[in-house]
């Protein structure tokens, strides 16, 4: 059992995570599979084993915006499951994926009784809603190139000496990310590989050297 307790739940001891998961679910999802829909009511809580997944807020016209992507060892679906309320957001499969459905009558008990799991949530979920302010002063207040600049700068993570967006995101994706359309993502990021600036493999982007404050 001990090697699929997701960090989140690194503080319980054994005896504690055997009952915990004992109602839990281990479930394949293909890529593209929809997790949760918005506005659904669910009693489920998520923990990623393998894969990826994009929490997004889809509009009338099949258009969407990724709030976040999230990968092996988080967790999503809590929201609902402490405030009683529907589905806030669609959580897409990027990839195929692994995950552990824990059921809401389980993370509640494991809330009220382990006040460090509590905790571990909160600071979670505080992480998420600081993304989230910093998404929306990016919309309103910095241009396409600005907020991708920062978008590639946050997402990447150092390899071999190099700066290198490990998640294979489309131009669609990013678009999405930012608010922007998927030609204006191409167009900079062309510009940038020309000035030498990132370099693109197989939708693998890597950083150069530090990006421009403004394009």
């Amino acid at each position: 059992m001990s090697d699929i307790i997701p960090p989140v739940f690194a503080a319980l001891d054994e005896a504690k995570a055997k009952t915990l998961f004992k109602e839990v679910q281990r479930k394949p999802f293909p890529k593209g599979s929809f997790v949760i829909h918005s506005g659904d009511q669910s009693d489920w809580f998520y923990l990623i084993l393998s894969g990826r997944v994009k929490i997004v807020i889809p509009d009338q016209e099949g258009k969407e915006v990724i709030l976040s992507i999230l990968g092996p060892g988080d967790h999503f679906g809590e929201f609902s499951l402490i405030d009683g309320k529907p589905r806030s957001a669609s959580v897409v499969t990027m990839e195929e994926s692994t995950l552990l459905l824990v059921s809401k009558e389980r993370f509640r008990e494991c809330l009220d009784n382990n006040p460090d799991i509590a905790v571990r949530v909160m600071v979670s979920l505080t992480h998420r809603l600081r993304d989230a302010d910093r998404k929306i002063e990016g919309l309103a207040l910095r241009d396409v190139y600005s907020r991708l600049a920062r978008t590639l700068s946050e997402l990447a993570t150092e390899r071999d000496g190099k700066f290198i967006l490990s998640q294979r995101l489309t131009h669609q994706d990013l678009a999405s990310m930012i608010g922007a359309s998927r030609e204006m993502i191409t167009r900079i990021l062309s510009d940038l590989a020309v000035c030498g600036y990132i370099s693109v493999e197989n939708r693998e982007i890597t950083l150069l050297k530090k990006l421009p404050q403004t394009w």
